[in-house]
């Protein structure tokens, strides 16, 4: 019987997330891991596995969490689509100011892996699906309430805001400033309503 582990899993993994974050998975040594997280390999490979559980569960976490940030701001409000826009601009604060301009940590392995790694698509493809959902919910309650007119197709819109939060994820790598990323979110919410 092994030793019981004396680490907390989700520290472990938060501090590999932000070097695959800024690094990628192929340039993410386990030396940078082990580096990072303070922990020998074997500790790294009892826990997750290997390289790629250890990448997985940083790409999980990264989604718990900012699904969870995108559900606290649709949850405190009734104004579902202003929450919603709120989303978008938080995430454009905080993409421009992150001096290492990393992006999003999921739009970054699909960029890395392209169509090469089922797991990833299917991961890609299953949080994609997920905002999508909520997306549409809030469309769909600015319709209730009048903010969105009726003859708004939901599905396509909450397609059309998924492409600008990408836009906006890449927008702010390349050095747009928070006023041209604040003005693309005002005018795509502005063609959403009445």
């Amino acid at each position: 019987m092994g030793r019981p582990r004396t680490f907390d899993i989700e520290e472990i993994t938060s501090l590999a997330k932000e070097v695959f974050w800024e690094k990628g998975y192929a340039d993410t040594s386990i030396s940078d891991l082990e580096d990072a997280t303070s922990l020998r390999r074997t500790s790294l490979y009892a826990a997750f596995g290997d390289k790629d559980g250890i990448y997985r569960a940083a790409l999980e976490q990264y989604r718990r969490e900012a699904h969870a940030q995108l559900d606290s701001l649709l949850q405190s409000s009734q104004n579902q689509l202003d929450s919603l826009k709120q989303f978008f601009l938080v995430l454009a604060e905080q993409n421009v100011a992150c001096t290492k301009k990393k992006g999003c940590l999921i739009n970054n392995a699909t960029s890395e892996f392209g169509g090469r790694c089922e797991r990833t698509t299917a991961f890609a493809t299953s949080n994609r699906e997920e905002l999508l959902g909520k997306f549409e919910a809030a469309i769909a309650a600015g319709k209730k309430n009048d903010q969105v007119p009726k003859d708004v197709d939901v599905s396509a819109a909450a397609s059309y805001l998924h492409t600008v939060q990408c836009g906006i994820v890449m927008a702010a790598k390349q050095g747009a400033t928070i006023e041209e990323l604040h003005r693309t979110v005002h005018t795509a919410f502005n063609s959403l309503a009445r």
